[in-house]
């Protein structure tokens, strides 16, 4: 999962494969093992954490194709939802409480106490 996505999950979704490119510089092989990811929307972050520290944070998701190509949308969704499940099973492993319906129209709601006081790098 990533910080500091752009403004909207087009935006995000179009950086994937750059943001992917860079991390395989830091962590050469990363290409080979990554099969999908989970981000969130921070734009109206500062505005949020004015009056609360306590938020609903909504995750986008989705699936990496392992060649790259583009593959029957059927065949993305089955997967997508697979990463979605995952997504949910490890934040709730981490102790967090997880609400959604397990569609793949539906984004991953979490409450959170957010408690990071600088942004990542």
């Amino acid at each position: 999962m990533w910080q500091v996505s752009p403004c909207c999950d087009t935006c995000t979704c179009g950086e994937l494969t750059d943001r992917i490119d860079v991390i395989e510089g830091f962590q050469p092989g990363f290409c080979d093992r990554v099969r999908g990811y989970a981000f969130f929307i921070d734009q109206n972050m500062p505005e949020m954490l004015s009056d609360s520290t306590d938020l609903t944070i909504y995750l986008g998701y989705g699936w990496c194709s392992p060649d790259g190509y583009e593959v029957a949308r059927e065949v993305y969704q089955k997967n997508a939802l697979r990463i979605g499940h995952e997504v949910c099973e490890c934040l709730r492993d981490e102790g967090f409480e997880v609400d959604w319906d397990g569609k793949l129209a539906c984004k991953i709601c979490l409450s959170i106490n957010w408690q990071r006081r600088t942004l990542l790098e």
